[in-house]
C-alpha cells in the first residue's frame, strides 16, 4: 500500500471511530443533564430533630452547609400538626433551623457526579411503619398519602417546566416507634417489604432503588432498648439481603450528642445528621461506581525476616474511634501536624464502627477514619523508638477494633458485630502463617466492668499466643488499651 493510500486508510478510520465514539458522548453528555430525584422519608431522625444550624461550623469537615445550596432544588413537607411545607420548589437549606441528612448527602453527591440533584423529603416524628406509613390502610398522621401527595405534585411541576428527570433513589429512615408496639415490632420486615414494593408500583419505577438506614445504636435508648432495635434491623436487613435493590445503611459509627435533653436519648444531634447524610452518598455513590477508593496499602513491608515484633491491639468505643477528633485540627496544633502523614515504618490494620470500615490489607499508620483521626497515630508517635521491654530495639505493629455500642455480651443475639472483628482476627489466622492461632477459642479472658460490661482490657489467661508475622516472633504479651 502506498504512503497516500495508507494516510487515506488510516483517515477513514478515525471517522469510522470518531462516528461511533461521538454518538456515545452525545448520550453521556445528554444523561449528564437529567435531573437526579432523591426522596428523603421516615420520621424524627430523617427531620433532624434536635440539630442546631449555628453547632454546624463547630464540625470543620461540614463547615458551611448551614448556607443555600443554590444548585440543588428542594421540596418538603416535615412534621405532624404543624408541618413545614416548601409548597413547591425552593432551593436546598436548613429548615426550622435544624440539620438534616440531606444537607450533606447533597455536597457530597454533587461532587461526585455532573448531573444535577433535586431532594423530595416528607418526614414527621414519632409516626410508625404498620400505622402512619402503612400503603394499604394508612393511619394516624396518614404519612404514605401525604408523601405520595407531595412526590406526585412535585413531579408535576417538574414536567410542567419540561425538566428531564428520574428518581433515582429512596432513602429511609424510621423504626423507632415501631418497636414499641407488640404487633408492628415482630411484622416490621413485612410491613417494609410492603412498603418498598408499593412505592415501586406507585411511582411506577420498578427498580427504585431503596438505602434502608439503621436506627440510632448508641444513645440511651440505642444501649437500653436493645433487643428491641436488634428485632427492627432484623426486619431490615431481611428486606435488604433479599431484595438486589436495597441496601443496608449503617449508622454505629457516627457521632451523637451525649447530653442536652430527653430527645438526644434517641436523636443523632448536629454532628450525627451530618455524618448520617454522608452515610446516604457513599451508600448511593458506590452502587453507581462513584464512591471514593483509597488504596492505602504498605509498598514495602517494613520488618526484617526473623526481627522481633511488638504488636499492640487497641480497643473500645467511641473514644478509640476517634469521634470529634478531627484531622482538620491537627493541623492548628503546634507539633501534630506530621501525625497527617503515613508512618510506613508501622504496620497498622483497622475495624471501626462495628466493621463498617476497615483495612483490607496492612496499611501504613496514619488517619485512617472517615474524616476524623484515633489515638493510635499519637500513641505510636509517642512510643516508637522508645524501650518496649523485652526487645529494645524490637519493631512495632498495631491492631484497632473500635465500635460506639461495643458491648462483651448482650441480648437477643444483637450484639454480634461487637466484638467479632478481635475474635475474627486472633481466630482466623495471622500473617505470614497458616492456620488459626494456637490457642485458639479459649486462650483469652475478658476482664469488664459495670452493668454493661464494656471491655476494659483483653489479656491472656496464661500465655500469649506464639505467632510468627513474616517469621517474626511476637511478644510475650499484647499491650490492649
Amino acid at each position: 500500500m502506498t504512503t497516500k493510500n495508507s494516510r487515506t486508510h488510516f483517515l477513514i478510520i478515525i471517522l469510522l471511530v470518531c462516528g461511533i465514539v461521538a454518538p456515545l458522548n452525545a448520550e453521556e453528555s445528554e444523561d449528564d443533564k437529567t435531573l437526579r430525584v432523591f426522596i428523603f422519608a421516615g420520621q424524627s431522625n430523617m427531620v433532624g430533630s434536635d440539630s442546631k444550624v449555628k453547632d454546624i461550623d463547630r464540625f470543620p469537615p461540614f463547615v458551611g452547609l448551614g448556607d443555600v445550596q443554590e444548585d440543588v432544588k428542594f421540596s418538603y413537607s416535615i412534621g405532624r400538626e404543624n408541618k413545614m411545607e416548601s409548597k413547591g420548589w425552593v432551593t436546598l437549606q436548613p429548615v426550622n433551623n435544624i440539620v438534616g441528612p440531606e444537607l450533606s448527602f447533597a455536597r457530597d453527591v454533587c461532587q461526585k457526579i455532573k448531573a444535577p440533584i433535586a431532594i423530595i423529603k416528607c418526614a414527621a416524628g414519632g409516626t410508625h411503619l404498620g400505622g402512619d406509613w402503612n400503603p394499604d390502610d394508612p393511619s394516624g398522621f396518614k404519612m404514605y398519602p401525604l408523601a405520595l401527595g407531595l412526590i406526585q405534585s412535585s413531579l408535576a411541576e417538574l414536567d410542567r417546566q419540561k425538566i428531564k428527570y428520574r428518581i433515582e433513589g429512596f432513602m429511609w429512615h424510621q423504626g423507632e416507634n415501631d418497636m414499641f408496639n407488640k404487633d408492628y415490632m415482630p411484622n416490621y420486615g413485612k410491613n417494609l417489604k410492603n412498603f418498598v414494593a408499593k412505592w415501586r408500583r406507585d411511582l411506577e419505577t420498578p427498580e427504585l432503588r431503596f438505602y434502608i438506614g439503621e436506627l440510632c445504636t448508641k444513645t440511651i435508648w440505642g444501649m437500653d432498648l436493645r433487643p428491641r432495635m436488634y428485632a427492627i434491623s432484623r426486619g431490615q436487613k431481611g428486606v435488604t439481603e433479599s431484595d438486589p435493590l436495597s441496601q443496608y445503611v449503617p449508622t454505629s459509627h457516627v457521632g451523637v450528642e451525649i447530653d442536652g435533653g430527653v430527645g438526644l436519648h434517641y436523636h443523632y444531634g448536629t454532628l450525627g445528621q451530618l455524618q448520617h447524610g454522608v452515610n446516604y452518598a457513599t451508600a448511593y455513590l458506590r452502587s453507581i461506581g462513584k464512591a471514593s477508593v483509597e488504596s492505602r496499602q504498605l509498598k514495602d513491608w517494613p520488618y526484617k525476616q526473623g526481627s522481633s515484633v511488638k504488636l499492640f491491639v487497641l480497643a473500645g468505643h467511641r473514644n478509640m474511634e476517634g469521634e470529634r477528633a478531627f484531622i482538620q485540627e491537627l493541623k492548628t496544633l503546634p507539633g501534630r501536624g506530621a501525625l497527617l502523614h503515613d508512618n510506613s515504618r508501622i504496620a497498622y490494620k483497622y475495624s471501626l464502627g462495628g466493621g463498617y470500615k476497615t483495612s483490607d490489607s496492612w496499611e501504613p499508620l496514619g488517619p485512617a477514619g472517615y474524616y476524623d483521626f484515633r489515638p493510635g497515630t499519637q500513641f505510636w508517635a509517642d512510643i516508637a523508638g522508645q524501650d518496649l521491654g523485652q526487645h529494645r530495639h524490637c519493631e512495632v505493629h498495631t491492631q484497632r477494633f473500635a465500635d460506639q455500642r461495643l458491648d462483651t455480651a448482650g441480648e437477643c443475639g444483637g450484639v454480634a458485630e461487637h466484638l467479632s472483628p478481635v475474635r475474627r482476627f486472633y481466630q482466623g489466622g495471622h500473617p505470614g502463617t497458616q492456620g488459626p492461632w494456637p490457642t485458639g477459642r479459649t486462650g483469652w479472658s475478658f476482664l469488664s466492668s459495670g452493668r454493661k460490661r464494656h471491655v476494659d482490657a483483653i489479656v491472656p489467661k496464661k500465655r500469649a499466643p506464639m505467632a510468627t508475622v513474616h517469621d517474626c516472633p511476637m511478644p510475650k504479651r499484647l499491650a490492649v488499651t
